[in-house]
C-alpha cells in the first residue's frame, strides 16, 4: 500500500490553509466592551445549515462565546447569514423560525434555549435551568469562558459529524492520547506498562494524556471523580453511552491545584446531557473487512423532556461485540521466540454492555436548583487463548471470564447567594467491581496441570464539597471573580483470590482550596488588548501518605483582537493508589540474558509488586501557547503551544514492561543498588522473606531442577542475581513537547469546506530510575509513545449531505527487540465519512430528524508496521497500532 510520507502531509496542509484563509471579506475588529458590541458589526458568509454548524460559524467569525444544549439545536437549520451584522443581530437571524431565543449570560456569554412562552415565576426558573452558564474544564471560576492551559473540546455535533460510535473511539484518534489502555494493548506483553497488562481481564478503555500513565490523567464525569477500573487506577470510559455525551473537555498540563490528585499530565471531562427534548434512537453496525469476527452492534436510546421548572434525560445502550482471533489477522508468527505456536489468540473477548443513564433537573425556588446524575453499567465478557508446543499432549488453554459493574451518581445543589455569588454544594459515590474466573488448562512436553482461580476486585469513592463562587467587588473598572471549596473523599478498594483476601485498604482525604481570576485590562489599545490572570492553590490531606499543597499561576494576553498569548504555571501531584500503597511482592526464578557471564545467561531472582512506604509523586507543569484568529478570515484559528513536566519521585517500577525486566543485565547501569550480583545467604533470605502474595514462581526457562521446599536456592544457583524491581518513588522524568491545533473554514459555490489538524511533538520524555542512574528515553520504542504524532482532518457539506475525510500519521521508530530490523515504518491512515441529514429534505414524514452516517477507518487498509522480535510472535505494536485493518459502519439515527 502507498505510504504517505509527513512532508506531502504538510504541504497539503499548507495548500488547504492558503486556501481558507484567502479573505473573502474584510471582517471588523473584535468587540472590546458590551457596549461596543452593540455597534460593531462583522462580515459572515454563513449559508443555511445545520443550525449547531451555524452557530460554530457564527462564533468563529465574531469570537463571540456561545453556550447550548446540542440536543436543543439538532434537526434545526439556519437561515443563511450573508453581509455585515451586530453580534446581536447576526444571533436573531440564525434563530429565525427555528423556536428558540437567545439572551446575554452575565459574563457575556450567549445562551440559547427553547422560547419562554411566558414571564411567569416557573417561567423565570425554567430559564433559569435551560440558560445556565457553564463552568469550564479547569476552573471553579463561574462563568469563565476559557483556561490558561491548552484545551481541546469536542462537541456533539463534532461526534455526530465524524461517525465516532463510542468514546473510546475518539480518545485512540487524539495525538496527545496515548491508548496503551485499550481493548487490545494488554497483548503488548513485551513492552506495555504493567497497568496495560493487567487490563487482560478489565478490558477497560482508559486515557493517558502524553504518554506518562494513565494514572496521571485525572477522567471526570460531569466534573465529579469515579471510582476505576484496573486496580482502581483507571476509569473506564468505554461503558458511558455515547448518546449521553454533550461533550468532552481535555485541558492538558498540571491542574493539582483544582482538582487534587492524579491531574498531572492532564484533565478529561466527560460532560453528560442535562436536558434533552423527544427521544432518538441509533443503531450501530460495523465489523472488519479483511476476515471474520470483530463485529459490533450498538443500539442505543435516549429520551428526555424539559418543562417550566426542571429538565431530565435517560438514555440506554447496548452494545453486543462478537470475538476476534488475532490469528486470523495474519499478524501472529507461529512458533515464537519460546518455540509455541499460538492457536488462538482473542483479541476482542466475546462480550456484551448493558448501560444506563439518568440525569435530571429542576428549579426547587427561583434561588434554587437542584441537580443530578446515574451511571449503570454491566459489561459480561469471555476470551480464549490456545497455544501448543511441540511434544506436549495437547493444547494449553487459557479461558478468562467474567463481568464488570459500574455505578456511580452524583446529587447537588446551587444556590444563588447576594451579591451574584453561588453556592454549590454536591455528593458523589461511585464503585466498580470486576469479578472473573481463570481456567487454566496447562501443557508441556514433561508437565500437565489444570487450575481454576476466581478473582474479584472493588473499587469505591465517595466525595462531598462545598464551592462558592463570585465577584470579590469592583475596583476600578477590575472585577476579579473568586472561587472557594472544601471537599472530603474517601476512598476503598478490596481483592481476593479465591476466597482468600490479597487487599483491604480504605483512606479518607481532605482538601480546602482557592481560585482568583482577575481581568486586569478588558478594552485596552494594540499590544495590550486583554490581560487576565488567575491564581489557584489547593491543600490535600491525605490521612496514609500525608499532606501537599499546590499552587497554580495563568496568564491570558490579549496582544490584539487576532493575537492571544497564554502561559501557564503548577505544580502537580499523584498519590500511591491503594493498590500500590498495602505493599506486595511476587517472586520470580528465571533466566536472563547476561553480556557479562559466559554463556550469555544468568540465573535471576525478581521482586516485583510494591513496596510498603511509598509517598505521592510530585510535579512540576509548564506551558507557553500562541493563539492566532486573524479579521480577513474569521472562521480560521491556529495554535501553538509548547508544554514541559519535570516530575521528581516518580512512581513506578524500576523496569515498568517484560524488555526492561528481560534486557535488566543488560542495561545493568540503568538499576544501581538494585541489581546484586554474588549475594550473600542473608540477602537472598531477605529478598525470599519479602514475598507474599502469590510466593514464588518458577519460570518454565530454568531448566536446572530446583524444589524451594526443600533445597537451598544459592546452593543450587551459586551465581545467582537479585533484582529488585518493585515499584517505587523513583528519581525523576522529564517531558517536553509541541502541541499544534488549526481548524478553518470557508463557504464556497459547491458547498463549505473545512479544515482540521491537531499534532504534537513531543522534543524529549527521559527518565532516571535513581539519582545516581543514566538518562535513558521513553519515546520512538516498541509500546511506548512517538515523538510526532498528525490527525489532519477535512470536510464537505452542502445542504443535507456531507463528507469528511482524517489522516492518521504515526512516526517512525525505534525496535531494539531485533536487530536485523532495527526501525519500524511510520504508518499512514485514511478514515472517510459519508453524512445524510434528512432534516435538510423534509421538515415532515419519516426523514424529519433522520440521519444516516457511513463511517470507514482504515479506508485503504494499510497494514500496521510489521514487528520482529517479539517474544510471544506479536507481528505488530499493539500500543501504537491497530491489526484490523479496514473497518466500516454504519449509523442510523432517527429523532422522534
Amino acid at each position: 500500500m502507498p505510504v504517505i510520507s509527513p512532508l506531502f502531509t504538510l504541504r497539503c496542509s499548507v495548500i488547504t490553509l492558503a486556501a481558507l484563509t484567502y479573505p473573502v471579506a474584510h471582517a471588523a475588529q473584535t468587540p472590546r466592551s458590551i457596549e461596543a458590541e452593540q455597534i460593531t458589526k462583522y462580515q459572515f458568509e454563513i449559508p443555511s445549515q445545520a443550525l449547531g454548524d451555524a452557530l460554530q460559524a457564527f462564533a468563529r467569525a465574531s469570537r463571540q462565546q456561545l453556550s447550548f444544549d446540542s440536543a436543543v439545536v439538532s434537526g434545526r437549520t439556519s437561515t443563511a447569514l450573508l453581509g455585515e451584522f451586530t453580534a446581536e443581530e447576526a444571533i436573531r437571524r440564525l434563530l429565525e423560525g427555528s423556536g428558540l431565543e437567545f439572551r446575554r449570560g452575565s459574563q457575556g456569554v450567549w445562551l440559547i434555549a427553547p422560547e419562554r412562552r411566558e414571564e411567569s415565576a416557573e417561567g423565570r426558573n425554567s430559564a433559569r435551568i435551560q440558560l445556565e452558564e457553564i463552568v469550564v474544564t479547569g476552573t471553579n471560576i463561574r462563568g469563565a469562558t476559557e483556561v490558561a492551559a491548552p484545551s481541546i473540546t469536542v462537541t456533539r455535533e463534532d461526534l455526530d459529524k465524524t461517525g465516532y460510535s463510542s468514546i473510546e473511539g475518539l480518545l485512540d484518534d487524539l495525538p496527545q492520547n496515548f491508548a496503551a489502555i485499550s481493548f487490545d494493548g494488554a497483548q503488548a506483553l513485551e513492552s506495555a506498562s504493567r497497568v496495560a497488562q493487567r487490563n487482560g481481564v478489565d478490558r477497560a478503555s482508559g486515557i493517558d494524556l502524553r504518554g506518562l500513565g494513565a494514572e496521571s490523567t485525572l477522567t471526570l464525569v460531569n466534573g465529579t471523580r469515579r471510582a476505576g477500573s484496573i486496580d482502581g487506577r483507571v476509569v473506564d470510559v468505554s461503558v458511558i453511552p455515547l448518546s449521553a455525551i454533550e461533550r468532552v473537555e481535555i485541558v492538558t498540563g498540571g491542574r493539582s491545584a483544582i482538582y487534587g490528585s492524579d491531574a498531572v499530565a492532564g484533565v478529561v471531562n466527560l460532560v453528560t446531557r442535562r436536558s434533552f427534548e423527544g427521544a432518538e434512537t441509533q443503531v450501530v453496525y460495523g465489523s472488519p473487512t479483511g476476515f471474520g469476527g470483530g463485529e459490533k452492534l450498538q443500539l442505543s436510546q435516549i429520551a428526555g423532556t424539559s418543562g417550566a421548572r426542571g429538565s431530565i434525560v435517560a438514555a440506554y445502550d447496548y452494545q453486543r461485540d462478537e470475538p476476534l482471533d488475532l490469528v486470523d489477522t495474519g499478524l501472529v508468527m507461529s512458533p515464537n521466540a519460546l518455540g509455541t505456536f499460538t492457536r488462538r489468540l482473542d483479541l476482542i473477548p466475546d462480550m456484551t454492555r448493558h448501560s444506563g443513564f439518568l440525569s435530571g433537573r429542576i428549579a426547587a425556588t427561583d434561588r434554587i436548583e437542584l441537580y443530578g446524575d446515574v451511571l449503570y453499567a454491566n459489561k459480561e465478557f469471555e476470551s480464549i487463548t490456545r497455544t501448543f508446543r511441540t511434544g506436549s499432549p495437547a493444547d494449553t488453554t487459557d479461558a478468562t471470564s467474567g463481568t464488570s459493574k459500574q455505578l456511580g451518581g452524583s446529587l447537588g445543589m446551587k444556590a444563588d447567594l447576594p451579591g451574584q455569588w453561588q453556592l454549590n454544594l454536591s455528593g458523589t459515590t461511585s464503585f466498580a467491581k470486576n469479578d472473573f474466573t481463570e481456567a487454566f488448562d496447562y501443557h508441556t512436553p514433561t508437565l500437565s496441570l489444570v487450575s481454576v482461580q476466581n478473582w474479584f476486585r472493588e473499587a469505591k469513592m465517595t466525595s462531598l464539597s462545598s464551592v462558592a463562587s463570585g465577584p470579590l467587588g469592583t475596583f476600578g473598572a477590575v472585577t476579579p471573580q473568586m472561587a472557594i471549596g472544601v471537599e472530603r473523599r474517601d476512598e476503598s478498594f478490596y481483592f481476593t483470590a479465591d476466597g482468600d483476601l490479597i487487599r483491604d485498604s480504605e483512606r479518607r482525604v481532605n482538601s480546602a482550596f482557592a481560585e482568583v481570576l482577575v481581568p486586569l485590562v478588558s478594552d485596552g489599545g494594540v499590544g495590550l488588548r486583554r490581560l487576565e490572570l488567575s491564581v489557584a492553590g489547593r491543600y490535600d490531606d491525605y490521612e496514609d501518605v500525608g499532606s501537599t499543597f499546590n499552587p497554580q499561576l495563568g496568564v491570558i494576553w490579549g496582544v490584539s483582537d487576532q493575537v492571544t498569548v497564554r502561559g501557564a504555571y503548577s505544580t502537580a501531584f499523584r498519590a500511591p493508589s491503594l493498590f500500590e500503597q498495602t505493599g506486595f511482592a511476587y517472586g520470580l526464578l528465571t533466566m536472563r540474558p547476561d553480556p557479562a557471564v559466559p554463556g550469555g545467561l544468568s540465573p535471576m531472582l525478581e521482586l516485583t509488586g510494591t513496596n510498603s512506604q511509598l509517598g505521592p509523586e510530585e510535579a512540576e507543569t509548564w506551558s507557553l501557547g500562541l493563539d492566532y484568529q486573524p479579521s480577513f478570515a474569521p472562521s480560521f484559528k491556529a495554535s501553538l503551544s509548547y508544554f514541559e513536566i519535570e516530575y521528581e519521585d516518580r512512581l513506578d517500577s524500576p523496569a515498568f514492561s517484560f524488555t526492561e525486566r528481560e534486557t535488566a543485565l543488560i542495561n545493568e547501569s540503568r538499576f544501581p543498588g538494585l541489581v546484586i550480583r554474588n549475594p550473600s545467604a542473608a540477602q537472598v533470605t531477605q529478598f525470599l522473606n519479602s514475598i507474599t502474595d502469590l510466593g514464588l514462581s518458577i519460570d518454565p526457562n530454568v531448566t536446572t531442577p530446583f524444589d524451594p521446599n526443600s533445597q537451598d536456592l544459592l546452593t543450587v544457583f551459586p551465581n545467582l542475581v537479585l533484582f529488585d524491581d518493585r515499584a517505587d518513588n523513583i528519581a525523576t522524568e522529564t517531558l517536553r513537547g509541541l502541541d499544534l491545533s488549526i481548524d478553518g473554514s470557508r463557504v464556497t459555490g459547491i458547498g463549505t469546506l473545512s479544515f482540521g489538524l491537531n499534532a504534537t511533538y513531543t522534543l524529549e520524555h527521559e527518565r532516571n530510575v535513581t539519582p545516581t542512574s543514566p538518562t535513558f528515553s521513553l519515546i520512538n520504542q516498541v509500546g511506548k509513545p512517538m515523538d510526532f504524532r498528525l490527525r489532519a482532518s477535512f470536510g464537505w457539506t452542502r445542504a443535507a449531505y456531507g463528507a469528511y475525510a482524517q489522516i492518521n500519521y504515526l512516526d517512525g521508530y525505534e525496535n531494539a527487540m531485533s536487530a536485523a530490523h532495527p526501525k519500524m515504518d511510520s504508518w499512514t491512515t485514511v478514515d472517510l465519512t459519508l453524512r445524510f441529514d434528512g432534516s435538510r429534505v423534509a421538515n415532515t414524514g419519516w426523514l424529519n430528524g433522520f440521519s444516516a452516517a457511513l463511517s470507514i477507518s482504515n479506508l485503504l487498509d494499510t497494514d500496521p508496521p510489521e514487528f520482529y522480535g517479539s517474544y510471544y510472535g506479536l507481528r505488530y505494536d499493539s500500543t501504537n497500532a491497530n491489526p484490523l485493518g479496514r473497518n466500516a459502519s454504519l449509523r442510523l439515527v432517527k429523532r422522534w
